[in-house]
């Protein structure tokens, strides 16, 4: 099954993930291309769930708020 996320994460690193797991992490993106989180396939739907489904889309706007 493919998550929403699934074209915004890429890349291997060599290091382990933040998760504990002890599995090579990679890196997700929104759809405007800023960074979210490292993750592995452990921790992926875990993490990447908790966010707001609009950054996932083509288009999404982050608006900064001050």
């Amino acid at each position: 099954m493919k998550n929403i996320w699934d074209d915004y994460c890429y890349g291997i690193t060599p290091t382990d993930c933040d998760c504990g797991s002890g599995k090579e992490m990679f890196r997700c993106d929104d759809a405007e291309g800023d960074f979210v989180a490292h993750v592995c396939e452990e921790c992926e739907i875990d993490i990447l769930s908790k966010y707001k489904p609009e950054i996932w889309k083509e288009g999404y706007k982050y608006h900064e708020y001050i």
